[in-house]
């Protein structure tokens, strides 16, 4: 597990240990936003799992995460039923994004 403080920290962990399985993102993290470090993974080539956390519920807001590259946003907390749905989805799916939309059906998260 490797933690980043804030935006900016976040890409630079990722330039130094650059084998990461998946990312999460807060939304509104100090100094570079959630939404600014997605774009800049993604441009970087970052090819895997991104999940957005947020404590905003605004619709615009999360899908503006998902335009940025985030596979899935979450509404804080982040809870253990929530942390099985994505062990769930990688054990079934692996870590790579397959640039499709990632849907949670029935409690599952999918491909569609």
């Amino acid at each position: 597990i490797i933690v980043a403080e804030d935006g900016n920290e976040a890409i630079s962990k990722y330039k130094l240990f650059n084998n990461i399985d998946i990312i999460f993102l807060d939304k509104n993290m100090p100094i570079v936003s959630g939404n600014v470090v997605a774009k800049t993974l993604r441009s970087m080539g970052y090819n895997k799992l991104i999940i957005g956390i947020t404590g905003i519920t605004d619709n615009f807001e999360m899908q503006e995460l998902i335009n940025s590259g985030v596979d899935y946003v979450f509404i804080k907390p982040l809870d253990i039923k929530k942390i099985n749905i994505i062990i769930d989805f990688i054990n079934n799916n692996g870590v790579i994004q397959q640039n499709k939309i990632m849907r949670l059906v029935d409690g599952v998260l999918r491909w569609s």
